[in-house]
């Protein structure tokens, strides 16, 4: 069966590239491919997913910056991305990670806005549709360059400030 029916070739959706990029990370994520396998070469998945040369290559191009596969010429496209067990003592804030690494964290752009949950919003945190919501969008940069941009999604349990400055350090501190 040919894959190509699940990319989606509206307007406005992901280019085709990075659809494919996705279907390939959530396959090897999920370990139907696993670390040291080869994955399917260019021309079968051209022919699975219906597609260019181009289109393969920007793909596993992709798949090879984000540290998920590496091509060897003659060898093929190998899966290098292990997945990574950490037995977890406790939950800590991604400031108090990066500071236990000596790494001064600054936030260089935040907004908090109150929102309606739309469809795939309310799925994730659990509530009805157009429940009101909070989204806390932000920008964390190491010496002045982005190093995490984050959309978080709030429950309206309480009633959040929407003034950024309140969110510009650690968010769990400030729950």
């Amino acid at each position: 069966m040919a894959f190509h029916e699940t990319l989606n070739y509206e307007k406005g959706a992901a280019p085709l590239y990075a659809q494919i990029e996705e279907i390939l990370k959530k396959k090897i994520e999920s370990g139907e491919y696993k670390k040291g396998e080869i994955i399917p070469g260019e021309k079968e998945l051209m022919e699975q997913f219906g597609v260019s040369r181009v289109t393969v290559r920007q793909a596993m191009g992709a798949l090879a910056n984000g540290g998920y596969v590496k091509s060897q010429r003659g060898v093929g496209t190998e899966v290098i991305f292990d997945k990574i067990n950490e037995h977890i003592k406790g939950v800590i804030s991604f400031t108090d990670e990066m500071k236990l690494h000596n790494i001064t964290m600054e936030t260089t752009y935040c907004t908090m806005e109150k929102l309606h949950a739309n469809q795939q919003i309310a799925a994730q945190l659990s509530v009805e549709e157009g429940e009101n919501c909070y989204c806390l969008t932000r920008v964390r940069c190491v010496d002045g360059s982005p190093l995490v941009y984050t959309k978080t999604y709030l429950v309206a349990k309480a009633d959040y400030p929407t003034d950024s400055t309140y969110y510009k350090e650690s968010l769990y501190k400030y729950l």
